[in-house]
């Protein structure tokens, strides 16, 4: 404060001084004020554009977390059809082992079948032959022919059939048709002696 009242009161040219000093000050400090005001509105309108990408980011992440949300929704649902559709697939393929399996043992019943059905005609074939025979000696006999002793003991017997196609049912009953007819010759042959050895025995007048 001394030197306050030392200071003053001031001279006229000192006064000028000092007044030009002030105005200085207060230029300086004004141009400093609209320095910091412009820095303030800068600051501020720099808060305002960052609040508002602060605004637009949490509203574009809510969104990418509901998109999120209906992806793994779906993605759920995805996986419970694929589970739905693999169980399904699961059943299908028993479903088809099961098939594949009765086809197997129809295919292997069937060629039994067939087997034994060759055999049954093979084994008909060979007993229809020897009849035969039997029938050719009947015949030669009755007829007064010479009996061929290799058809009696089987030896002159047609060839047993070599392949499927003479053991079908169309040439079996060719066969049987044959047999019949020397069968049907045969009774009449026999129906005749029988005729003769009753006329023989007969007393004439």
């Amino acid at each position: 404060s001394s030197g306050i009242n030392a200071e003053w009161p001031l001279r006229p040219g000192k006064m000028e001084k000092k007044m030009e000093q002030l105005k200085k000050e207060i230029s300086v400090l004004s141009e400093q004020k609209e320095s910091t005001k412009s820095l303030v509105g800068g600051y501020y309108e720099k808060f305002n554009n960052e609040q508002e990408k602060t605004k637009i980011l949490t509203q574009s992440l809510e969104n990418s977390v509901n998109e999120v949300e209906d992806l793994r929704s779906e993605l759920d649902r995805r996986i419970h059809q694929e589970e739905e559709l693999q169980g399904r697939i699961s059943d299908l393929e028993r479903e088809l082992e099961a098939v594949l399996l009765k086809m197997e043992e129809y295919e292997s019943q069937e060629n039994r079948d067939v087997e034994n059905s060759e055999l049954l005609m093979a084994e008909y074939n060979a007993a229809f032959q020897d009849l035969n025979s039997v029938v050719e000696v009947c015949q030669m006999r009755v007829q007064g022919q010479q009996l061929d002793i290799s058809l009696l003991l089987g030896l002159g017997a047609s060839p047993r059939p070599s392949n499927k196609e003479d053991l079908t049912v169309e040439s079996q009953l060719r066969n049987i048709q044959a047999l019949r007819s020397n069968i049907e010759n045969i009774r009449t042959l026999l129906s005749d002696l029988y005729a003769e050895d009753i006329g023989s025995q007969c007393p004439t007048q």
